[in-house]
């Protein structure tokens, strides 16, 4: 079943379910998500479904990378050039 399907199936209250769909954690809670509002999923196009909603957790964005490793070296310069500490 494609995206666009499940989200004409739902009518105006796409939205809302699509806030509580991002919500769910396994592809059992989707599922249940889907039946309330009366769609069946099974469960292999629940997981695609809830990879989708919920993309890749171990990858981190450039901007993530930069707060886990202390900053960026823009930000360095900018801590080195100053006379007032950084505290982070």
């Amino acid at each position: 079943m494609k995206v666009n399907e499940l989200l004409a199936q739902l009518g105006e209250r796409r939205w809302e379910v699509l806030e509580r769909a991002v919500q769910c954690q396994t592809a059992e809670e989707l599922t249940k998500l889907a039946e309330e509002n009366g769609i069946e999923l099974n469960e292999e196009v629940a997981l695609e479904l809830l990879g989708m909603l919920r993309p890749a957790v171990d990858e981190l964005t450039d901007g993530e990378l930069d707060v886990v490793t202390g900053g960026s070296e823009k930000q360095e310069e900018e801590r080195k050039g100053s006379s007032h500490p950084v505290l982070w």
